[in-house]
C-alpha cells in the first residue's frame, strides 16, 4: 500500500477547515503524515533483501513539499516555512533513528504518545507553535530511542 502523504496532510488540515485550528492539530497532522511516509520508506529499505531483490533506490521524504503545505495552511512567510521544514527534517531523522535502533513496532504509537503530550495542546496556530510543537514530537521520539 503507497501512502501519498501530502493528500494525506492536505485532506486532514482541509478537514480543521471552519474552525481555528491549534498549532497543536497542525503540527499533528505533518508529523504523523511525515512519520507515515518516513516509516514506509524505512521499511520497503530494511525488507528488501528478505524479497530477494536488490535494495530499492531511496526516495525522499518530501520534507520541503510538507513544510510548503503546512505553511500555506497558516498563512506563513518564507522564512517560517523555512523553520517547519528544519522541524520537520528534525522529526524525519528521529522516526527513521526510532525505527532502525528500536525495532519494536512501535514508532508510530510513540508518535501519538508524544502529539498527546504536546503543551498546550490549544495554542493558535502560528507557524513559530507549529514548528516548535514539531520539535517537541521529534525530541519525544528521540528520547524513546
Amino acid at each position: 500500500m503507497t501512502l501519498n502523504p501530502l493528500s494525506s496532510t492536505s485532506s486532514a488540515l482541509s478537514s480543521l477547515s471552519g474552525v481555528s485550528p491549534t498549532a497543536g492539530a497542525v503540527a499533528a497532522a505533518g508529523a504523523r503524515s511525515l512519520a507515515l511516509g518516513v516509516a514506509s520508506e524505512v521499511g520497503s529499505q530494511l525488507l528488501a533483501p528478505l524479497s530477494g531483490q536488490g535494495a530499492p533506490q531511496p526516495r525522499p521524504y518530501e520534507v520541503a513539499a510538507l513544510a510548503e503545505v503546512l505553511g500555506r495552511s497558516l498563512d506563513a512567510t518564507p522564512m517560517d516555512v523555512m523553520d517547519i521544514e528544519r522541524a520537520l527534517l528534525g522529526l524525519a531523522g528521529a522516526v527513521a533513528a526510532d525505527l532502525v535502533a528500536l525495532a519494536d513496532g512501535r514508532t508510530l504509537e510513540r508518535l501519538d504518545n508524544a502529539i498527546a503530550a504536546i503543551e498546550p495542546a490549544d495554542a493558535p496556530a502560528t507557524p513559530l507553535a507549529v514548528a516548535e510543537h514539531i520539535d517537541t514530537i521529534a525530541a519525544h521520539i528521540a528520547a524513546a530511542s
